[in-house]
This record gives structure tokens, sequence and C-alpha cells, in this order.
């Protein structure tokens, strides 16, 4: 992984300097494999201070951050050669055993963001799918899964598909190569027509208000 370790960071900033530190994950949907193990690097690099560090949290629902997947869906839909059919809502996956383990919170967040999306959007339900992407090693883990979801909807025919990916705030291989290729061609070879990959919303202004906002909060506490 890369050399910017969290616990190696706050343990530097609060031995050089006085001021509070803050950390802020880039997941608005909570779960122990990912806001967790931020949580407790945080909180082993502040052993020393562990009053001087704040853990900020972006909500599942926060306004700005659902009105900046609403607007990315928009905006993917309006250059769009036609309308979807449907609405893939994908998030990443969790094996059950860890979601059992962590209370179901990741779920409940997951489908949180999903409502609030397809209310912002007025999407009907009955239209849009919440999936989960990303699945590897042996284990249950949650479903409907993406891939298999996209070759359902392609063979019961549904010919073009609008898919979101709200739990990635940035590209990656989960996007660029899991979605945009390879859920792409399992959605053709099942006899699909469209995939519109709704983009990350990345420097999105909406939802650097959103983070603008977690952070002040978190500080007013």
């Amino acid at each position: 992984y890369g050399a910017n370790n969290l616990e190696q960071r706050v343990r530097a900033h609060l031995a050089g300097s006085r001021a509070p530190c803050l950390v802020l994950p880039l997941f608005a949907q909570r779960t122990g494999s990912t806001t967790g193990t931020l949580r407790a690097a945080a909180r082993t690099g502040a052993t020393a201070a562990p009053a001087r560090v704040t853990l900020v949290q972006l909500r599942a629902d926060a306004p700005d951050y659902v009105a900046a997947l609403a607007a990315a869906l928009r905006e993917a839909l309006a250059s769009a050669s036609s309308a979807p059919e449907h609405l893939l809502v994908s998030f990443h996956g969790v094996p059950l055993s860890h979601e059992r383990r962590d209370g179901g919170i990741y779920l409940r967040d997951c489908r949180r963001t999903f409502d609030a999306l397809l209310a912002a959007s007025r999407w009907p339900a009955d239209r849009a799918t919440l999936c989960f992407q990303s699945r590897f090693g042996p284990g249950r883990w949650l479903t409907p899964a993406t891939e298999p979801a996209l070759v359902d909807l392609a063979r019961r025919g549904v010919r073009r598909v609008a898919l979101i990916a709200p739990g990635f705030l940035t590209e990656g291989l989960e996007t660029l190569e899991e979605l945009d290729l390879r859920a792409a061609a399992a959605f053709e070879g099942a006899g699909g027509e469209h995939l519109i990959r709704v983009p990350a919303l990345e420097d999105h202004r909406q939802l650097v208000t959103a983070l603008e906002k977690a952070v002040v909060e978190a500080l007013n506490r």
C-alpha cells in the first residue's frame, strides 16, 4: 500500500504540532473493514494525546452528498443517447459474517443512501435495485451481486441500465475495471445494449460541501 500510513501520520502530527488532528474517512457507509479500520488506526496513532484527535463521519444520507449523487445521475442521463429502463445502485460488498459482527450497520447505511437518492432523483423504486460488488474469497456475502443483477435484467429484456456506485467517491479499479469493463461485458453478453455508468463524484462541488459540513459539525461537538 501507499506510504501515507494513517497511524504514522497521526502520531507524527501530534508530535510536531499542538493543533488538533481531524480524521475524515471517505466512506459514507460505515463498516468495520473501512471506517472501523481507519478509526482503529487513528486511535492507535493518538495514544499519546487521544483528546486532540477528532474522528469525522460523512452521513450516508447527508443532504449535500445525496444532492451530488442526484446531480451526477442527472448529468449522466442527460448525455446518454437514450433513457435507461432501470437503475442499479452498487456498493462495495462485505461478507455476511462481517455485517452481523457490526450489527448490520453497513446495510442500513447503504439503504439510507439508496432511499435518499431515489427520493432526490424522483426515480421510481420499482425500477431500481440496491446491489453489491467486489466480492472475493469464500463465504456468503451481501446480495444481490451487481454483475448477476445486470445479467438478470438483460435476460428479462431490459436493454438500457444506469449504474451508480455511491460508495466509491473516486475512480479506481472497482469502477474503471470492475464496472466499466467486466460488468458492462456481462450485461452486453446477456443481451443488454447500453450500460450508463455514472462517474464517481471526486471533486464535485456538493460533495466538497458535504465533507466541509461534516468537518465543521465534528469541530462544534
